[in-house]
């Protein structure tokens, strides 16, 4: 991951990821790890919507989350107004595992600023 992404809050589109991943293994062309990378996205899907969880070991845990018809309610002009959804909904639902997420917050909390604050402010250094 080139430096200037990490920790920046950017999107990264699908297209960077494979050139990067073309870059680190030369052996495959552009087209053969664009295609790879969205058929193992596919399979994730597929499995979750059959209502299977995938999970990656040391990575995480993909999980079908169905959300069914409901009316909720909704302020518009002041007014308590109904809001109908006619249909169930599919999403997939992400979970990182532990050790994922000891080693992201680990990389994340190396690269905070370690000087000590007193509220809010970094505080001098004595002479």
């Amino acid at each position: 991951m080139s430096e200037k992404n990490k920790l920046s809050g950017k999107t990264i589109p699908k297209k960077e990821l494979v050139r990067e991943l073309t870059r680190e293994n030369p052996n495959y062309t552009f087209n053969e790890a664009y295609d790879l990378i969205n058929s193992f996205l596919e399979r994730i899907a597929e499995h979750c919507y059959q209502g299977d969880n995938v999970s990656l070991r040391n990575f995480g845990t993909f999980s079908p989350l169905f959300t069914r018809k409901k009316t909720s309610m909704m302020y518009l002009n002041n007014r308590k107004t109904p809001i109908n959804r006619n249909q169930d909904f599919f999403t997939i639902h992400f979970k990182f595992s532990k050790t994922a997420r000891r080693q992201f917050t680990y990389q994340i909390s190396t690269k905070k600023d370690t000087t000590k604050k007193k509220h809010g402010r970094k505080l001098k250094k004595d002479k």
